[in-house]
């Protein structure tokens, strides 16, 4: 049986350090633009690239200080598009973060808990709407074949 899904996966660099948007609600949200490129030959031999900027958004205001421009992020969430002022926005709500570029930062997905762990202490620190932290240090053995 066929189902949808809105399932957005993104490797690319931070554009500038990440914000904190305060509500007078008392929420927070982390906004902050990511920077994917395609590299491509033209039909005449030509190296060409062609990068798309997108919208980035995490639910709480938490990761702020870590994410910096330049980063290298993969960033897995959901495309949310909303209208203002009779203009259309498409934002990417992010669920899951890791930082990649071999750094010592890890990964980190959101969460709209009070109390999460700096991912700066931990190895491998995981955080899931639907699952508690997972902080072993365990690293997969197998290898991935991504080009970089």
């Amino acid at each position: 049986m066929l189902t949808s899904r809105n399932l957005v996966v993104l490797i690319g660099n931070v554009g500038k350090d990440a914000e904190v948007k305060h509500f007078d609600n008392g929420g927070t949200i982390t906004i902050f633009p990511l920077a994917t490129t395609e590299k491509y030959k033209d039909k005449d031999g030509n190296r060409n690239s062609k990068t798309e900027w997108h919208n980035i958004k995490i639910n709480h205001g938490k990761l702020a200080e870590y994410i910096k421009k330049g980063d290298l992020l993969s960033i897995t969430g959901k495309i949310r598009t909303v209208k203002k002022d009779d203009k259309y926005f498409t934002n990417i709500e992010a669920e899951g973060i890791q930082f990649l570029g071999g750094n010592n930062k890890s990964s980190v997905s959101s969460s709209n808990t009070k109390t999460e762990p700096n991912p700066m202490e931990h190895g491998n620190t995981n955080f899931d709407k639907n699952q508690e932290t997972n902080t072993d240090n365990k690293v997969p053995d197998e290898e991935d074949d991504l080009p970089f």
